[in-house]
């Protein structure tokens, strides 16, 4: 009771074959990477050193989860980036929960990664800037400009202004730069080294043992279920067969 914000963990979709785009992630990954947050012995710590040292970070994308707020007043949640909300000091009380989930399925097949950063371009390195965006170039995903957070911050009532923007994550910068710069094949080289895992090798199994890897496969039963009672195409999206 009490909490104005609820956070909810992210586990990142681990493949283990590669994917098309056009295949549905829901019914084709089980495989997932615990929460770094919630390691909570020395066995899951030396794990995600190994991960590390054979695979690079072990969260491609963020691991901090999505937030929920309260907008009851009198002070109103500022939206500070994608999975957070700014409070001023004293009315930040928050609770994090790893379980429900968030299951993130982040960079499930080469294609849809070569696909994804081909559309975003070459982005700012910032989350968002004072910078105006170029209106012939991908850098309007900046969030807001100073104008418009600053039109936020009144209309949210707030006392204080909320920190600086973050950078980009480097794992979106150096996707980014791959696509850019090496296409297709780049990202292929990337996606077998240091995204998927293959089904029933020793990694596998070694870093299930140690508990930063889950096998759920909940989205994969539900998404059969839907099958037998609803249209789905091959992406598990309505239409007709």
């Amino acid at each position: 009771a009490g909490f104005k914000q609820a956070v909810y963990l992210n586990l990142e979709a681990v493949p283990e074959h590669i994917l098309d785009a056009d295949t549905s992630p829901f019914g084709n990954i089980s495989l997932f990477k615990r929460n770094q947050i919630m390691f909570h012995n020395q066995i899951m710590v030396r794990a995600y050193e190994e991960w590390g040292r054979e695979k690079g970070p072990f969260a491609a994308g963020y691991f901090t989860g999505k937030a929920a707020v309260r907008v009851d007043g009198p002070i109103y949640p500022f939206p500070l980036e994608v999975t957070r909300f700014y409070l001023p000091p004293g009315h930040a009380k928050r609770a994090i929960f790893d379980d429900p989930m968030v299951l993130h399925y982040m960079n499930y097949a080469p294609t849809a990664i070569a696909d994804k950063y081909a559309l975003l371009g070459a982005f700012h390195d910032s989350s968002y800037s004072s910078a105006v965006a170029d209106p012939n170039t991908e850098s309007d995903i900046i969030l807001y400009d100073d104008v418009a957070k600053s039109k936020m911050r009144k209309f949210a009532n707030l006392t204080s202004k909320p920190p600086r923007s973050s950078p980009v994550l480097p794992g979106h910068s150096s996707l980014r730069d791959l696509v850019l710069s090496s296409g297709s094949q780049g990202v292929l080289n990337y996606f077998k080294q240091k995204v998927m895992i293959p089904k029933g090798s020793s990694s596998a199994r070694r870093f299930q043992r140690a508990g930063i890897l889950l096998r759920i496969k909940e989205a994969r039963k539900i998404q059969r279920r839907a099958r037998k009672t609803c249209r789905l195409d091959a992406r598990g999206e309505m239409g007709v067969r």
